[in-house]
């Protein structure tokens, strides 16, 4: 199920109990997917992924598939 937190940022969860974040960046012009799982915090990293489009996001994040059409 995917949530709208905020104005152009949803939030989801896949299969494997990672929590996604959509947000648009506005000033950049693009769209980020930050990830929060058990490798990104043992990393400390980000869990960053840019896209130009939403259907690279839902081509790449199953969990995501049919926000495009929450947003239109």
């Amino acid at each position: 199920m995917i949530i709208q937190t905020a104005e152009r940022t949803f939030t989801t969860t896949n299969r494997t109990g990672t929590t996604l974040t959509l947000k648009w960046n506005d000033r950049l012009g693009w769209w980020e997917v930050f990830a929060d799982n058990a490798a990104v915090r043992a990393y400390r990293t980000l869990g960053l992924k840019i896209f130009r489009r939403l259907s690279d996001v839902e081509a790449r994040y199953k969990a995501f598939r049919g926000v495009a059409a929450l947003i239109d």
